[in-house]
């Protein structure tokens, strides 16, 4: 095995949950105070701008969208404001997972080429990357709202493929969700979920579930 692509949010990084909603809804709060239900407009726009969990355009696009629904204006400064808004509410409570940083140090000590694919928006996720000044260990990002698909579907796989230059028999993934799973089962690599604590779909064998990302390297040794 030669590369190992890692989703972000929850596999590597903590995420609390209702995070995300949260600082959507901070969004919709400065764009307009008064409006009675800023949940609804949030939940609205995912509907229109994601799919299967993916996110389909910038954030920057997506609080344009929010604005549209609301009715206010948004120019570029308004959009920029926001996305501050945006990323103090949501990077703040995120941290990185214990077993992450030793786990990516022992790959690329065993000269391991490794990979983010991630379903979110790309003038987010690196700056999730940033912050835990883990951007060095990887060789290649692989963001739904480039591709404009989610990671489990043909046109983010032909991207991992064509693009990243991933080869399946040398390639394991590893996630922590259903996505992770059924993208590696696309890819047909092998996979690895590990527990993070949530509800395990059902639809994931028990065998590939394992408890920290320090069994990686070590499953990775025995395959050698």
């Amino acid at each position: 095995m030669k590369t190992v692509i890692f989703d972000l949010d929850g596999t590597l990084v903590y995420q609390p949950p209702g995070i995300i909603l949260k600082s959507n809804v901070k969004i919709v709060e400065y764009l307009d105070p008064d409006y009675p239900d800023p949940i609804a407009i949030v939940k609205e726009v995912y509907s229109e701008t994601t799919n299967n969990g993916g996110l389909l355009v910038t954030k920057a696009d997506q609080i344009r969208c929010m604005a549209e629904k609301l009715l206010v204006d948004a120019d570029d400064d308004r959009v920029n404001e926001c996305l501050k808004i945006f990323l103090n509410s949501y990077l703040n409570p995120l941290s990185l997972h214990d077993d992450c940083k030793a786990t990516l140090e022992k790959l690329e000590a065993n000269g391991i080429r490794m990979g983010i694919a991630t379903n979110g928006a790309h003038d987010i996720q690196p700056e999730t990357i940033k912050k835990f000044e883990i951007e060095n260990y990887f060789d290649f990002f692989a963001i739904s709202s480039v591709i404009k698909s989610s990671k489990d579907m043909d046109e983010f796989i032909r991207y991992l493929i064509e693009r990243c230059g991933i080869v399946p028999d040398e390639t394991i993934v590893v996630g922590d969700t259903l996505p992770d799973f059924l993208l590696a089962k696309g890819l047909e690599t092998m996979v690895y979920i590990v527990n993070r604590g949530q509800e395990i779909s059902s639809e994931i064998p028990d065998d590939i579930v394992i408890p920290t990302l320090t069994m990686i390297p070590e499953i990775l040794s025995g395959m050698s």
